[in-house]
């Protein structure tokens, strides 16, 4: 997509950050495959109906990182009202994920003790890419905010790591 080229409602745009928006939607939604599909589907169709609007005051990326945030949010959001309404008696677990290999695995289990702020930091500039600055943007904290945040996690992280490393010698 051109920089002056009008994104908004561009199917071909979304379809070029569907890899990177679906592993966003997988994080968000703490691996639930299923409930990614959905809000993945929820922020498109706000973006292609022209519900959300694009501004031009972050890049394309940033703004549909920003949408699927606010729509999985959204989503747990009536998830707990319908919950709350109607309880099933059912505990409400992450789903069990696969086995990953033991270094992996240690990096998981240090990201899942991280504050939830701190992983969506890590995971938005690790994984996904962006800036500190357009990762503040997506989670709509201030730039300082982020650099706080991103800085404990990544202490937070190497300690964890570095404890791992040293039980397993």
């Amino acid at each position: 997509m051109a920089d002056g080229q009008d994104t908004q409602g561009d199917a071909g745009a979304l379809e070029a950050l569907h890899p990177d928006a679906w592993r966003w939607a997988v994080h968000l939604t703490y691996g639930d495959r299923e409930l990614a599909q959905d809000v993945l589907h929820d922020a498109y169709l706000a973006i292609l109906d022209g519900k959300a609007k694009w501004r031009r005051q972050s890049t394309y990326k940033t703004f549909v990182f920003g949408v699927i945030r606010m729509t999985a949010k959204s989503v747990f959001r009536k998830r707990a009202l319908m919950t709350f309404r109607f309880p099933t008696g059912k505990p409400h677990d992450m789903p069990a994920q696969a086995r990953p290999d033991p270094l992996l695995r240690g990096t998981l289990q240090a990201m899942a003790r991280l504050p939830k702020r701190q992983a969506e930091l890590v995971q938005l500039v690790f994984a996904q890419d962006l800036t500190l600055e357009d990762a503040a943007q997506v989670m709509g904290i201030s730039i300082g905010s982020a650099r706080t945040h991103y800085a404990r996690a990544k202490a937070s992280l190497r300690d964890a790591l570095n404890v791992e490393a040293t039980d397993e010698r």
